[in-house]
């Protein structure tokens, strides 16, 4: 069986961690969404098909032409005209049944494994607010309506994008939407049409989708709890870990270093001494956590350096660099609201603090407001108090 991939967008809703980078290879747990997804499918396919478009050099260079026992190929989508329009340009590589997902939504196999016993499927996850999504209009396992953000929604099984499909879906012709694109959904409603039964399985075990920065946090949340301790690197003989830690090789803890939580640190990474590193936090591969820094259920990428007084729910991207004395804001107003592409956006979470992108250098003690998002390469200068974004 094969597997198609769409990871040809350019994601400007995950600005500013996607200016530079495609949302695909952001990293959750120290491993791209990719890498989390390929890992799923590991027994399930023998190859997977990428498409890919934007910043296509990068996701070859980071994937290669094999993930374990997986082949990889390549397809180009030159222009985004939607899902369906990415699967037609994979058509020619494919020869039976095949699934389809996309690449910046996290799916679990134990989920996935239950679709592909049959010629088509999709997975579907129960929502609070179903007029937010494509609903899914199931009956006894099987699916009999879709529906795109409807007034009055039939059901609260929104789709998760995850198909198991055969190639004599290309014998459909498909019409331009609305919005001048191509839809995987209108393929699948005319096999509805046609009377094909189209099996609908709730997920079960997680789907998470990644729509915006703060999403990766909530990916944390949800994946690292789920680690199984381990120490391969130093500490010193008064560091204490409480919790589940991962600790790779060549890392050092140093003296009087504290944690306590979910906490997975990569490789050659020095902590300390006396940092406090709590939560659901993920440190990348090189990164420096400065002396008596405190990091709560952040994520730090690979050869960040860190000497804030306190980041809490937090990102901070590869090579930025955060100084003595610099400190996130508590919101004292509910839920942190953000700009995204001019509109305000609920992040849904009480603690979230700043999203600083790659090469970014924050000065010493600078106060950042809760929800502040930082554009690569901005350099913020000492004693800043930074109340909005820096583009």
């Amino acid at each position: 069986m094969k597997a198609v991939v769409l990871a040809a967008g350019r994601s400007t809703r995950t600005y500013p961690l996607t200016v530079n980078t495609p949302k695909p290879l952001l990293k959750v747990a120290n491993k791209t969404i990719l890498q989390h997804n390929l890992e799923q499918l590991e027994g399930l396919v023998d190859e997977v098909i990428l498409v890919v478009g934007f910043k296509a050099d990068l996701i070859k260079q980071e994937m290669g032409n094999k993930f374990g026992s997986i082949q990889i190929s390549y397809v180009e989508q030159e222009e985004q005209l939607g899902t369906g329009h990415a699967i037609m340009q994979a058509q020619h590589l494919l020869d039976d049944r095949f699934m389809v997902f996309g690449a910046d939504d996290l799916f679990s196999r134990k989920d996935i494994q239950k679709c592909i016993s049959h010629r088509y499927a999709l997975l579907a996850q129960e929502v609070d607010d179903p007029q937010r999504f494509g609903i899914c209009e199931c009956r006894e396992g099987r699916l009999v309506g879709m529906e795109e953000k409807p007034e009055h929604p039939k059901s609260n099984l929104a789709n998760t994008g995850f198909y198991v499909l055969e190639t004599d879906i290309f014998d459909i012709t498909l019409k331009p939407s609305p919005r001048g694109e191509y839809e995987i959904t209108d393929y699948v409603k005319e096999l509805i049409v046609q009377g094909k039964e189209v099996h609908c399985y709730p997920i079960e075990d997680y789907w998470l989708p990644i729509g915006y920065p703060w999403d990766l946090l909530k990916a944390n949340d949800l994946l690292l709890p789920r680690l199984k301790s381990s120490m391969k690197g130093d500490k010193a003989d008064d560091v204490i870990i409480e919790g589940k830690v991962v600790v790779g090789e060549g890392t050092r803890l140093l003296n009087g270093t504290h944690l306590n939580g979910n906490i997975l640190i990569g490789k050659n990474c020095i902590v300390g001494p006396n940092a406090s590193i709590t939560g659901n936090t993920s440190i990348g591969d090189g990164a420096y956590v400065g002396n008596e820094t405190q990091i709560h259920n952040s994520t730090l990428m690979e050869n960040s350096k860190v000497e804030a007084e306190r980041l809490s729910h937090s990102i901070i991207g590869q090579g930025t660099k955060v100084e003595k004395g610099t400190l996130t804001k508590d919101s004292n107003q509910g839920t942190v609201k953000s700009d995204v592409k001019g509109k305000t956006v609920d992040s849904g979470m009480e603690g979230l603090g700043t999203i600083a992108a790659d090469d970014v250098h924050i000065g010493k003690d600078v106060t950042l407001a809760p929800g502040v998002k930082i554009w690569p390469g901005r350099t913020i200068p000492d004693g800043s108090d930074v109340t909005k974004d820096v583009e």
